[in-house]
């Protein structure tokens, strides 16, 4: 055979060429289209190693808490409470209790205390003064305060109560109780803040007082001998216990026999006197020293002369009496007297038959007297 012409080999080549080209690029258009089609897929985290994978996870750091809010101790509310009941009925254990339950918490701030002061006489005055420190937060006073113990121990309780809860646990920076948040609009205030108003004083206690006396009075033994009538004093009390009182009797018998004839005795007079004793409340007992002066009157019937004699009377009362009280402003009282002459009416008539007739009383004695007694202010 002859040798291929040159045409032909390279012809042949050429073929051999596009056959092998067209072998590599069959599956390399086939990945591309495959890449191109798949969706975008998450990055793979990086692998952990086992000593990072032991360790243990760090949780973020809080935010400091406010280095500006106070912690104050805290005490048993019996503890920052002082009582002295002086007259009245109130009670440290009672008042505790009332606090607490008010307050619904039985611990306050170390720093309160609580100081409830009674009168020393009388049983409806008292005040407290609630002090943080040498600081004096609060000074509440009752006068009058309730009457009954139940009810002072609930009022001065509530008291207390809100003067801590409104007063002292906002300043010393304890939260107070949440209540329901009400939407409301901002406003902006532009008025001025107010200057704050000092407490006042506890009340003092009145160191005179004045009463008035209406009773009725039974004589015997002494002008106008058995017989009966009225007074009327009116009495200054200082703190109390000692008092200065006026006041004015009238008295009769009635009408009596005197040897034939009759004759009505009737006495009318001022009286002063100075009375002491203890200041209690519910009873109180007293004693008297006085002087009682003014005229006995005698208007006889049946004698020689008819007539109407008027002579001077002056007695010395001693005695006692016990007021017992029925409100805040009105007593019943109870006394007796012994009444001693300093100077005795005497009185002298002529019957009809002629003879001298004389009616004179005993150096010595009584009147008894009841009736009320009204507290004026």
């Amino acid at each position: 055979m002859g040798q291929t012409p040159l045409r032909y080999r390279e012809a042949r080549g050429r073929e051999a060429t596009a056959a092998a080209t067209g072998m590599v690029s069959l599956p390399f258009g086939i990945l591309c289209a495959a890449w191109l089609a798949a969706p975008p897929t998450e990055p793979t985290p990086p692998r952990v190693g086992p000593q990072e994978r032991s360790k243990p996870a760090t949780a973020p750091a809080e935010a400091p808490a406010d280095a500006t809010q106070p912690a104050h101790e805290t005490i048993d509310l019996g503890e920052a409470l002082e009582v002295r009941p002086g007259a009245t009925c109130i009670d440290r254990e009672r008042l505790a209790t009332q606090v607490r339950t008010w307050l619904d918490q039985a611990e306050i701030d170390a720093r309160l205390r609580i100081e409830v002061v009674g009168d020393d006489e009388h049983a409806l005055k008292l005040s407290f003064t609630l002090r943080r420190g040498d600081e004096i937060i609060a000074v509440r006073s009752f006068d009058p305060a309730p009457e009954r113990c139940t009810d002072l121990h609930a009022v001065v309780g509530l008291a207390i109560a809100l003067a801590i809860d409104a007063t002292v646990l906002e300043s010393v920076g304890v939260e107070p109780r949440p209540s329901e948040p009400q939407p409301k609009p901002p406003t902006i205030d532009t008025t001025p803040p107010a200057r704050p108003r000092p407490s006042p004083a506890p009340a003092k206690p009145r160191r005179w007082r004045m009463r008035t006396d209406l009773t009725g009075v039974f004589t015997f033994g002494h002008p106008p001998g058995v017989g009966g009538g009225a007074k009327i004093g009116l009495d200054f009390a200082w703190r109390e216990i000692l008092e200065l009182g006026v006041g004015t009797v009238a008295a009769s018998s009635g009408r009596e026999p005197v040897g034939d004839g009759f004759a009505t005795f009737t006495v009318i007079g001022a009286l002063a006197q100075i009375c002491g004793g203890p200041p209690w409340q519910t009873l109180r007992p007293r004693g008297c020293v006085g002087l009682l002066a003014g005229a006995a009157i005698a208007a006889g019937q049946g004698f020689m002369v008819d007539q109407t004699s008027r002579v001077a009377w002056v007695d010395l009362p001693l005695g006692a009496d016990l007021r017992v009280r029925l409100a805040r402003r009105v007593a019943f009282t109870f006394g007796v007297d012994a009444l001693v002459a300093l100077v005795r009416p005497r009185f002298e008539a002529v019957d009809l038959q002629g003879r001298l007739v004389q009616q004179r009383f005993a150096p010595v004695g009584l009147a008894i007297d009841a009736g009320l007694s009204i507290l004026v202010w």
